[in-house]
């Protein structure tokens, strides 16, 4: 009987002790989700300070452009020109002319049948800005149908459509209206806009490395032309910037708040999305709005003024440590994060990849418009690599010369960008 009551004693401490250890940790998931939530409007001011938008109604333009102004009615003409067209080109054979595996008389078939799209791409080239309408009802669902055929009747346009390009030796002269449409492209900020930006840029920037060898021949019977050649496309090239992530990142903060703000308009599918996030009390809800804002705003405010890899990392960084946090007010944003409109869109590698093709090509336009004697032996390269964060280096080969990088040290070796082969050689046509 003893030894019962004390086993029963013993049992009752138990549970007690157990019933004190829930009661704390509930108080302290509770307390977690009241300090978020506390914070909702400090995040929001903060936001403001950052250029993030909160309401659909912010996203309307002041002034709309002139038709006659506005480059994305005409990318409206391509797509349709596009969704025309397919149909008639076999899906194996039209992936096998995006990837140059096609014969010649095949590949002048294609260009020929897409003739009218690239020149509306053409015409587009020539109007000075977009102003695009983005259908954002899906918020972060939300996919843009128009990116990938843009991508692809771009690369049609600059492989050279049976009328509406230059000859090959004068090309390179039209490389400002080349860039053009990546530019439209990123003035939408909408998330697939940097990866398909990027695409069209590195398409365009490994073009002119195609053609120099042309040139450098070219150069031979006239110098003194094709040396200015190469200085006016310097030049150009100078003036083209950068992409810039941070105006992708703020719509994506938008419409990541706006998902989760407006659930009760999701679809059931988008819903289950947050099955186990809890939306039946305002504190939590306030405390996951407040999760995504300080997400944004903190990956913002520390990417400002940083270089282009270091923003890369600073929002890559934010997104592993976020994918480590167990606390049940960042399910939301940890769910957010699955969709591609965060992966592909504001976590997309390519723009950075972009970047680092952009500075490949002006170090080596330095090179070749001081080469009217000859390529040098040595060359002090003096532009730095985007992905390595320090000065190319020049080596003269056999056939004409490589200029290359090493990624740097601050990237782990197992990472994709570690992984990049940032090479550009150059060969010269004898």
């Amino acid at each position: 009987m003893k030894f019962w009551r004390k086993g029963v004693i013993l049992g009752s401490i138990a549970i007690v002790g157990f019933i004190v250890l829930c009661g704390l940790g509930g108080y302290s998931i509770l307390k977690s989700f009241q300090d978020s939530a506390k914070n909702l409007e400090p995040e929001f001011a903060r936001a403001k300070r950052n250029g993030i938008l909160l309401t659909i109604q912010e996203l309307s333009t002041e002034r709309a452009l002139a038709p006659s102004e506005n480059a994305a009615l005409l990318y409206k003409e391509v797509f349709d020109e596009w969704v025309k067209v397919l149909p008639d080109v076999p899906d194996e054979r039209w992936q096998s002319f995006l990837a140059g595996n096609v014969g010649e008389d095949e590949k002048q078939e294609i260009l020929a049948l897409f003739d009218s799209a690239a020149l509306k791409m053409a015409e587009a080239s020539q109007v000075p800005t977009a102003q695009w309408t983005n259908d954002y009802t899906d918020y972060a669902f939300t996919h843009n149908a128009m990116w990938a055929p843009l991508t692809e009747v771009h690369q049609v346009w600059i492989r050279g459509g049976s009328q509406h390009g230059p000859p090959e030796e004068l090309w390179i002269e039209s490389l400002r209206d080349r860039l053009v449409t990546p530019n439209h492209v990123l003035e939408s900020n909408s998330p697939g806009s940097l990866r398909t930006a990027a695409v069209m840029r590195i398409e365009v920037l490994n073009q002119v490395s195609r053609l120099f060898p042309t040139f450098l021949v070219n150069a031979r019977g006239n110098p003194e032309k094709w040396g200015r050649l190469f200085e006016d496309n310097l030049e150009v090239l100078e003036k083209i910037e950068p992409i810039d992530p941070l105006p992708v990142w703020r719509t994506t903060a938008f419409l990541q708040f706006a998902t989760w703000d407006n659930f009760e308009r999701l679809n059931d599918d988008q819903k289950a999305l947050f099955a186990s996030a809890r939306r039946d009390d305002g504190v939590m809800i306030d405390a996951a709005s407040t999760e995504i804002m300080k997400f944004w705003n903190n990956a913002i405010e520390s990417a400002k003024g940083k270089s282009g890899l270091e923003q890369y990392l600073i929002l890559g960084d934010a997104v592993l440590k976020l994918r480590q946090r167990t606390d049940l007010v960042v399910i939301p944003l940890k769910q957010l994060w699955t969709l591609d409109s965060a992966t592909k869109g504001a976590g997309s590698l390519d723009w950075i990849m972009a970047n680092e093709q952009l500075m490949l090509t002006k170090q080596a336009l330095d090179v070749l418009a001081d080469s009217k004697k000859g390529l040098p032996q040595t060359f002090e390269c003096k532009r730095n690599s985007v992905v390595g964060m320090k000065p190319y280096t020049y080596e003269r080969t056999a056939t004409g010369f490589k200029i290359s990088a090493k990624p740097s040290d601050i990237l782990a070796q197992d990472s994709a960008l570690a992984k990049q082969n940032l090479v550009y050689e150059f060969k010269e046509v004898r």
